[in-house]
């Protein structure tokens, strides 16, 4: 009894223009062998000449599945055959159809195929590998797809890829330890002159398309549209860059980039901005609030005041009120700083400092002058003042005789470099005597042991020889570098201290290298140095720069 896996051998009999071709597959199984008088009888049902019999014999006995020629090719006609080619409504897809004749099959070659699909219009995507499997495998008597035509690739959109981010979102700043710094919230995108701020991959063209029939097919080219600059902001020549033309922040408004020098902060810098930090100027609407800085390439002008705030601009520093350092904070200027008062200020200009009211109990540095004139007071009182140029004041002190410093004829810069060399010196003389000490002391320890000490104690000895020889080095250039200073502020000129109302006793005023401690009052002077001595004379009106 067979099982379901068991098959009877089988066999194919193949007309082609070389030759007749018989195919005999073995049986599978329990299955049953060909019987070679079955392929004899449907040979000469078909009609066939030519045969060699004993050929048969052997590939029907050998059954393996190996095409072998049994005799020559047949002059036989398709009388009654057919090859039916439908092509879809779209003209994309052809299919073919073979109906062999009446009682002759496989007789048809793939020349035959292609000649009838040409007929038919069937010109392009002929896939003649499937025509070759389909007469091979004599797949008669159903459509199969023998062309298809190639659908037009669209071409892509022109693509802007923006290098800022165009949503302002404000985050705070993450630490490396974890932590969060409120203070840095990303409130300003800077650029600089000539960087790119967007670019552009230009759009492509459409690749086209093909139907069986050789009908060309048009697709979409990709869409093209420019990059949208705004102010300050200009397209390559190629149109596939924009650049900032001047630096500043750049900002993504009414659907363009555009670029400011300057930024204006409508309120406070605070908790809602965080520090800020811009390449160009900025102007505040409010004030500079407690621990927060405030950095610009350019001017700074606050409407405000500022409080106990790092602040620091290439340019001039404007306030209308006043600077409230509270002890703490530091304003810097490249150039000028104008305000109303500086109140327990750190306060250091490249220019000139004018101020309207007064100066209280503050250190303050100019690389020009210090100006506290126009207002009731303009006065100076308490801390230490320093002026290159000069200062000018309509008072200076107090009747209480508050300790107030007054210097100029210097660069601050220079007396901070000789101030600061100095307590180096005071520091590493300190420290050389008490190496010198304990190295008098482990020189006798090892006296006494003979001229021998323990590994510490001898690595000990070694680590203060060195340290002595490199704090003897740093005293030696300290010094000599201090000498240049001193050297060269002596041949420094000019330099007034000059005061419209009074100067009360407790002022101290140092012209170039010249001090004296004021022990009275003076009213309506101006002080300089001649011939080594400050000499007073009558009071010099301050010539203003017109801001």
């Amino acid at each position: 009894m067979k099982k379901a896996w068991d098959l009877d051998g089988h066999y194919r009999i193949t007309i082609r223009p070389q030759g007749v071709f018989l195919t005999v597959y073995p049986p599978v199984g329990e299955g049953e062998k060909v019987n070679v008088e079955d392929v004899i009888r449907e040979i000469e049902e078909k009609g066939l000449t030519s045969i060699d019999f004993d050929l048969i014999n052997l590939a029907t006995e050998e059954a393996s599945s190996v095409p072998v020629k049994i005799g020559e090719g047949q002059a036989v006609e398709l009388k009654e055959g057919k090859l039916i080619v439908e092509i879809s409504e779209d003209k994309m897809s052809a299919y073919l159809t073979i109906v062999p004749p009446q009682g002759i099959r496989g007789f048809i070659t793939l020349s035959d195929v292609k000649e009838e699909l040409k007929k038919k219009g069937v010109v392009f995507g002929v896939d003649e590998q499937s025509i070759t499997e389909m007469l091979e495998n004599e797949d008669y008597n159903r459509p199969i797809l023998v062309a298809q035509g190639k659908p037009p690739v669209s071409g892509s959109d022109a693509v802007i890829n923006y290098r800022f981010k165009r949503e302002r979102v404000f985050r705070p700043k993450e630490l490396k330890d974890g932590r969060v710094d409120f203070r840095e919230l990303g409130f300003i995108q800077n650029v600089k002159e000539g960087e790119v701020l967007a670019t552009k991959i230009p759009p492509t063209k459409c690749t086209p398309g093909m139907t069986v029939t050789g009908q060309e097919i048009l697709g979409k080219d990709g869409e093209d549209f420019s990059i949208p600059a705004g102010k300050n902001t200009e397209i390559s020549e190629d149109g596939l860059e924009l650049r900032a033309t001047v630096s500043g922040q750049v900002i993504w408004s009414a659907g363009k980039v555009n670029v400011e020098s300057v930024c204006e902060i409508k309120g406070d810098v605070g908790v809602q901005t965080g520090n800020i930090e811009f390449i160009g100027n900025i102007v505040i609407g409010g004030n500079i609030r407690d621990g927060y800085s405030v950095k610009a390439t350019g001017d700074i002008e606050v409407k405000g005041s500022i409080e106990k705030a790092m602040v620091e601009a290439g340019g001039d520093i404007i306030v209308q009120n006043g600077i409230l350092g509270r002890g703490g904070g530091k304003v810097t200027a490249g150039a000028d700083i104008i305000a109303k008062f500086i109140e327990n200020g750190n306060v250091e200009a490249k220019g000139d400092i004018f101020i309207t009211e007064a100066i209280m109990h503050s250190q303050v540095d100019a690389g020009g002058r210090v100006v506290v004139y126009g207002g009731k007071r303009g006065v100076i009182l308490g801390g230490r003042i320093r002026a290159k140029e000069g200062v000018n004041a309509r008072t200076i002190g107090s009747w209480t005789e508050t300790e107030t410093e007054i210097e100029v004829g210097v660069s601050p810069a220079s007396r901070e470099e000789i101030r600061v060399l100095e307590k180096e010196i005071e520091n590493d003389k300190k420290n050389f005597r008490e190496l010198k000490l304990g190295i008098k002391t482990l020189l006798d320890m090892k006296e006494s042991h003979g001229g021998n000490l323990p590994r510490d104690k001898e690595e000990l000895l070694s680590q203060h020889l060195r340290a002595q020889k490199l704090l003897m080095v740093r005293l030696r250039d300290a010094t000599e570098k201090i000498t240049a200073l001193q050297k060269e502020l002596s041949h420094e000129s000019g330099g007034k201290i000059s005061v419209f109302n009074v100067i009360y006793p407790g002022v101290k005023i140092c012209i170039h290298t010249t001090t004296l401690y004021l022990k009275r009052e003076y009213k309506y002077v101006t002080f300089s140095v001649c011939a080594g001595k400050i000499s007073v004379d009558s009071y010099e009106e301050p010539k203003l720069k017109r801001k």
